[in-house]
């Protein structure tokens, strides 16, 4: 079941009409939909699209920006890799609550990750 949107969402969207600080919140699952690490990034860029009658229902493309915490190497056994899904939110600053709110956008597999 989709969780109720509340007043403090509405606020949250209506103060991001102008100016959005937004984080992606990237959940890299295992093959058993465990959660095996977490990247935490700004969107530098991206589109995401739905379309009920492709066979592929929903595609996301970001470019990302790491936290300088984050340690990522594209390996076989690395959180990108080819053999991962990922489960992706996204976070709208809560000016309120000086903290971000996250809000899920589903669960999606790789199928490029491209380094620069």
């Amino acid at each position: 079941m989709a969780d109720k949107l509340t007043q403090e969402d509405l606020l949250i969207v209506l103060q991001h009409s102008a100016n959005p600080m937004i984080k992606l919140n990237i959940e890299v699952l295992d093959a058993n939909r465990r959660i095996i690490g977490t990247l935490n990034c700004s969107i530098t860029s991206g589109s995401m699209s739905i379309n009920g009658e492709s066979d592929v229902r929903r595609t996301a493309g970001f470019v990302v920006q790491p936290t300088l915490t984050e340690k990522i190497k594209l390996t076989e056994n690395s959180l990108l890799w080819l053999n991962r899904d990922i489960r992706l939110s996204v976070g709208l600053y809560n000016p309120a609550a000086k903290q971000y709110k996250y809000y899920p956008l589903g669960c999606y597999i790789y199928t490029d990750t491209a380094g620069t």
